[in-house]
């Protein structure tokens, strides 16, 4: 795949999460709903890896030296 190829991909991505009229249904929805569709284990647009907001001991040592 090109990065075109990549962008065209995500483009619904983006759609979701700026709430756009092409967002379907979702676009009525409040950002976190928008949020938690997106991350649906069953969404059929990206299939993303569980949900975690905690950082790794090496990413707070690189946000700690910036």
């Amino acid at each position: 795949m090109d990065s075109t190829t990549h962008v065209l991909a995500l483009d619904p991505v983006a759609r979701v999460c700026n709430g756009c009229e092409a967002a379907g249904q979702a676009r009525d929805e409040e950002p976190d709903r928008r949020f938690r569709w997106l991350t649906a284990l069953r969404s059929t647009i990206v299939q993303p890896g569980l949900v975690h907001f905690r950082l790794s001991a090496a990413g707070v040592f690189r946000l700690l030296g910036l």
